[in-house]
């Protein structure tokens, strides 16, 4: 879902869609969407054991990602009503 969330952002920008799920959060990096220590996984390769150990372990990662995201997209609102 994180990807999908990052490709949807990307594709209202000049920046190229990404070709594969690995380019999707360095572009937002790019951008100044989200900060690099959430744009640092590997996307290339899923390995389930890690998958469940981010998943109990690591939550703040993903709630630090939405928050990036949600200020992006109040900021990005702002914008569009000026």
């Amino acid at each position: 879902m994180n990807v999908d969330i990052a490709t949807h952002i990307l594709a209202n920008t000049d920046q190229a869609v990404p070709t594969t799920m690995a380019e999707a959060f360095p572009n937002l990096e790019h951008l100044n969407i989200i900060t690099p220590n959430i744009a640092v996984h590997n996307y290339d390769e899923i390995d389930l054991a890690i998958t469940y150990k981010i998943g109990r372990h690591h939550l703040e990662d993903f709630k630090d990602y939405i928050r990036q995201i949600v200020s992006f997209h109040k900021l990005d609102d702002e914008d569009k009503n000026e």
